[in-house]
């Protein structure tokens, strides 16, 4: 549970807490409008036809037991607009009142920022590389899942588009890696020749590797452009309201969800996960030099 605002194009959270668990707290500024929100639901107010002054918050937190005795924190939001208006004269203020689901396309629609709601393209500084990545994948998902309804095969298909896009970057850093595995005992062998002489010794790599067509960081460039892609899957996978109580196969009921304890039948997925990582790191390396393996 968030309590947040849309202030001059951006996002703010109203989260500070006090030592008793209570908020209180005001952040001034031109808002466009101020919401609660959880993970998948939210509700906004929206003025119409005048910006806010402010956005203030209030809240509490308090520990509650469910019925099997597990103590958990509830938390208690209040958001609110600064619109402040001279005594004695008549105003009319208008609102827009968006209570609904954290769908992108639908905030989108209302054209007043309340897409940004979603935790797609706000990792600060490197947010607005991850966006439209996030956007295309949110856009791609539900055309997929209108051709094949099920978010499980669907995101093996996206999966696989994702590998076939990425592949040229892909065989590009494992042929760069190949090279220079190849010309390793070289390198290892101008170590030691100049070990005393670092200035001779770099000069002389360099020389290596351009005599061999070899660049050092070709190996990490294409993996560098991958990761916005990469990132914005994180972020839309985590959040999108498309995977919520989405079933896949079997057992699994609800592809927003992970294991929540050691005896749930979801950690067979986390045990297939940390196996496939294994076992596919084993084939990458596998075949490389005894240092790097």
């Amino acid at each position: 549970m968030q309590a947040v605002g849309y202030m001059s194009g951006a996002r703010v959270h109203l989260d500070d807490f006090n030592d008793d668990g209570k908020l209180n707290q005001t952040i001034s500024g031109a808002a466009s409008w101020a919401a609660v929100r959880e993970k998948y639901f939210a509700a906004a107010l929206i003025p119409l036809n005048r910006s806010a002054e402010g956005v203030t918050a209030r809240g509490y937190t308090e520990d509650v037991s469910d019925s099997g005795g597990v103590f958990l924190q509830a938390k208690y939001l209040t958001t609110g607009l600064d619109l402040p208006f001279a005594t004695g004269q008549s105003f009319v203020d208008s609102f827009a009142i968006f209570v609904g689901p954290m769908d992108y396309s639908l905030m989108a629609s209302y054209d007043k920022g309340l897409e940004d709601l979603l935790d797609i393209g706000t990792t600060p500084y490197v947010g607005w590389m991850i966006k439209p990545f996030a956007i295309g994948v949110i856009w791609l998902l539900p055309k997929l899942y209108s051709v094949i309804p099920n978010y499980g095969f669907v995101i093996i298909i996206f999966a696989l588009i994702v590998k076939l896009l990425t592949l040229p970057l892909s065989l590009k850093s494992f042929k760069s890696m190949a090279a220079m595995r190849d010309i390793q005992p070289k390198v290892e062998d101008l170590k030691k020749r100049y070990k005393n002489d670092m200035q001779k010794m770099n000069a002389e790599t360099m020389a290596l590797y351009k005599k061999h067509g070899v660049n050092p960081f070709s190996g990490c460039l294409p993996v560098i452009l991958q990761m916005p892609l990469f990132f914005a899957m994180f972020s839309v996978f985590k959040s999108t309201i498309l995977l919520r109580e989405a079933p896949f196969i079997w057992f699994i009921d609800d592809l927003s969800r992970g294991a929540q304890t050691l005896t749930d039948p979801y950690m067979i997925l986390v045990v297939l996960m940390v196996a496939s990582q294994f076992i596919s790191q084993k084939m990458t390396t596998g075949t490389q030099a005894n240092p790097q393996a």
